[in-house]
């Protein structure tokens, strides 16, 4: 793949534990292909060119994970971080064909229920293509209280979890408001 006809100097520095290979799919839907490892010696380098992706146009982006041998954790926030971005942007991220190690990374730290995880690509470009609204506009419960400590808690939405700052219990909403600890 030539990810300089993609995006322009893509490839001007690579980085040989993470290899990137890109193929567009629309004007604002990309699909990265990930191989190697991501940890904390290659994240700049993944950074900028999440960078370069997003300067392009591209809001709507499928990372196929099938070659990806490893993830740290603690890169994980470089997707959180990511998602947040895109989705302010209406853009959102899917992830494609986990190995059973990167999957474990995500399950660790229970951001499986955060990302959207399909098996493969035809499952991720029909959910970007669907009518998410209704998804990224899910009712947001008014100020809540947390059920261990009684600190008052922002706006929460369902499907998400979160901490709570003073006791940092892990809390959730489930489809019914009702706030549940995890």
């Amino acid at each position: 793949m030539n990810n300089n006809a993609i995006i322009e100097n893509f490839d001007t520095v690579r980085n040989k534990y993470l290899k990137l290979d890109l193929s567009g799919v629309d004007s604002d839907t990309i699909v990265i292909y990930m191989r190697g490892s991501l940890d904390t010696s290659n994240s700049f380098f993944f950074k900028e060119r999440l960078r370069m992706i997003i300067h392009a146009g591209y809001i709507n982006l499928i990372f196929n994970m099938r070659e990806l041998e490893n993830i740290l954790t603690n890169q994980i926030v470089i997707f959180t971080d990511l998602h947040r971005n895109l989705q302010i942007r209406t853009g959102d991220i899917v992830l494609v064909d986990l190995q059973s190690r990167v999957m474990k990374s995500f399950l660790g730290l229970g951001y499986d229920n955060y990302f959207k995880i399909v098996k493969d690509l035809g499952g991720a470009i029909d959910y970007l293509e669907s009518d998410r609204t209704s998804i990224l506009t899910e009712p947001i419960t008014p100020l809540t209280i947390c059920p261990i400590c009684d600190n008052k808690l922002k706006p929460m939405q369902v499907g998400y979890k979160y901490h709570c700052p003073k006791c940092r219990s892990t809390l959730a909403l489930d489809n019914r408001n009702k706030i549940f600890i995890e």
